[in-house]
């Protein structure tokens, strides 16, 4: 039980150190996948790209910067709206 508490507390300390860095990946790789020819997979990059707005607006919510905050809600309901789009498509 030591052993699984030691865990939670170290991937916590790691996740709150580098969930900027996080995000960055994410995004980078929603950006990547959305980019890519293959239509059918555009849509894990539109979740990825959700996923990525969640941390950025945890992140600017915390640094109390409302602009931000507001620009990330916004590609956050878009991102969701192009997912929904992309299974009703289909």
């Amino acid at each position: 039980m030591n052993n699984l508490k030691l865990i939670l507390q170290t991937t916590y300390h790691l996740t709150k150190r580098n969930i900027r860095w996080i995000g960055f990946l994410l995004a980078a790789l929603s950006v990547a996948i959305l980019s890519s020819t293959v239509v059918r997979f555009q849509w894990i990059g539109w979740l990825i790209g959700a996923v990525s707005c969640s941390i950025w607006i945890l992140i600017s919510f915390k640094d109390q910067d409302k602009p931000r905050t507001l620009m990330e809600c916004m590609y956050l309901l878009l991102s969701v709206y192009a997912c929904y789009n992309w299974f009703n498509y289909e």
